[in-house]
C-alpha cells in the first residue's frame, strides 16, 4: 500500500489500511493473519501467490468448521427430537449430554478445535 494524499489530517493510506483491516476481520482472518496480509501488501508486487495460499488455507478452515457445525446440528437435532418424544422421568437430552460415550461420538464426528 502506498501513501496517498492527506485529507483532514488522515491520509488516504491510513483510511485504506483501516478498511483493509476491517474487511479481513469481517472475513474471519485472525489478527496474526491480518498482520501477515498487511506485510505482504506492503511488500513486493509478486506477493499474490502467498496471499492466495493464505486465503486458501483460511477457506479450508472455514469449510472444516462448517462441516463440524453440520455434525453438531445433526446430533443436537436428534437429541431435541428424543426429548420431544418422551415422557421420561429423566430428560433424554440431559441423559445423553451426561453420557461420555455420546460425547466421544460427537468428537469423533467433528474435529473439535481447542
Amino acid at each position: 500500500m502506498k501513501a496517498l494524499n492527506s485529507r483532514g489530517g488522515v491520509s488516504n493510506y491510513d483510511i485504506a489500511r483501516i478498511t483493509f483491516i476491517r474487511r479481513t476481520r469481517e472475513l474471519g482472518f485472525s489478527l496474526d493473519e491480518v498482520r501477515g496480509l498487511l506485510a505482504l501488501a506492503d511488500g513486493s508486487p509478486d506477493a499474490c501467490g502467498q496471499v492466495q495460499s493464505l486465503a486458501q488455507h483460511h477457506l479450508d478452515e472455514i469449510e472444516a468448521k462448517i462441516a463440524d457445525l453440520k455434525v453438531m446440528q445433526t446430533v443436537l437435532g436428534g437429541l431435541i427430537t428424543q426429548c420431544a418424544q418422551g415422557d421420561d422421568i429423566v430428560c433424554p437430552l440431559i441423559a445423553s449430554l451426561s453420557n461420555d460415550q455420546q460425547r466421544q461420538s460427537v468428537q469423533m464426528g467433528t474435529k473439535l478445535r481447542t
